[in-house]
């Protein structure tokens, strides 16, 4: 199943169709924090805890579950059963209670009580997500009615992070850099994908520079938590920058007094600034060697010359660059 999602505030949607009235969709909210995050000791056992209020008039019930969860940088989201990876702590997590009743205009309190296995083979992080959600009962003068709405169910997510003490590795991989256009907006987008056996969530940033070694910028990108066994896509917006040839650094900065970095060299021209198709493309060979408007306007699948510069946008002509680099 797939979700649209803020990795920060999980706020996850289910359409279905019952005959329950539109009001229900505020039924509940979660007071607490998103996302519960500890170190810990081998063999320690504490205490979390979730609120749950209601801000409505009349008596709600909820329904508390564990999942898994896993994500990739297509945008894909996976929750699965408990302990489908070996990386989950789902078999570590229990809920007081997986049913509440919660009274108008009141709150609850459910506490997970997390154990942690003792095993000296266990190093870096484990996750997994408790859900909470309404449960919902068609009255009966709704079902008599043989009417069918459609309605939305506000899912909220808590993620639930172990971190074993002083063990793991921070290690990750940049790949599919590129320069695409979003709304406007130019953004320079990479992949990152997480090979340790820590989380990051660093600060990144993009130090941008011409072809004769002028600084022309440093832009910076919003945190992201990127899990073992994921990744993700990251976006740094460099719409300030003039068409031109620039030579560019990727940095993270992943807290630990390390600084990792990764050069990325790029061209970008865009139509409006161009004189014609060719200066679209400066000079460079053309990526599938399309020599003419004709055979361009068939690939891109657009009608006029001006369609058609509007999908050039957000050409880039990236060359060769070096492998990922480490620096103290």
């Amino acid at each position: 199943m797939k979700f649209v999602y803020n990795k920060f505030l999980f706020l996850l949607t289910l359409v279905i169709c019952i005959g329950v009235p539109k009001e229900a969709l505020s039924r509940i909210c979660v007071t607490s924090k998103l996302t519960l995050e500890k170190e810990v000791e081998l063999g320690e056992e504490y205490i979390e805890q979730i609120s749950v209020s209601n801000p409505t008039d009349e008596v709600h019930e909820v329904r508390l579950f564990l999942q898994d969860y896993l994500f990739n940088c297509e945008g894909e989201n996976f929750f699965n059963e408990p302990g489908s990876h070996d990386r989950s702590n789902a078999g570590w997590v229990e809920v007081a209670t997986t049913n509440l009743i919660v009274g108008a205009h009141s709150s609850v309190t459910v506490d997970l009580k997390i154990k942690v296995p003792k095993k000296e083979s266990l190093e870096g992080v484990y996750w997994s997500m408790v859900f909470v959600e309404p449960i919902f009962r068609p009255k009966k003068s709704d079902l008599d009615k043989k009417k069918v709405q459609l309605q939305t169910i506000m899912r909220y997510g808590i993620q639930v992070i172990s971190n074993i003490k002083n063990t793991g590795v921070y290690d990750f991989k940049i790949e599919n850099k590129d320069v695409i256009l979003q709304e406007d907006q130019r953004l320079l987008k990479f992949d990152v994908y997480n090979t340790g056996t820590l989380s990051i969530s660093p600060d990144y940033w993009v130090e941008v520079f011409s072809t004769e070694g002028k600084t022309k910028g440093v832009f910076r990108g919003s945190r992201t938590r990127v899990y073992p066994y994921t990744s993700s896509r990251f976006l740094i917006d460099v719409t300030d920058l003039k068409p031109g040839d620039y030579n560019s650094l990727i940095i993270f900065d992943d807290k630990n007094s390390d600084y990792y970095g990764t050069r990325y060299d790029f061209s970008l021209a865009y139509a409006e600034e161009a004189s014609s198709i060719s200066d679209i493309i400066l000079g460079k060979e053309f990526l599938l060697n399309h020599s003419s408007i004709k055979d361009m306007h068939k690939w891109f699948e657009v009608g006029t010359e001006k369609e058609l510069k509007r999908e050039l946008l957000a050409f880039v002509l990236s060359i060769e660059a070096p492998a990922q680099t480490h620096c103290d």
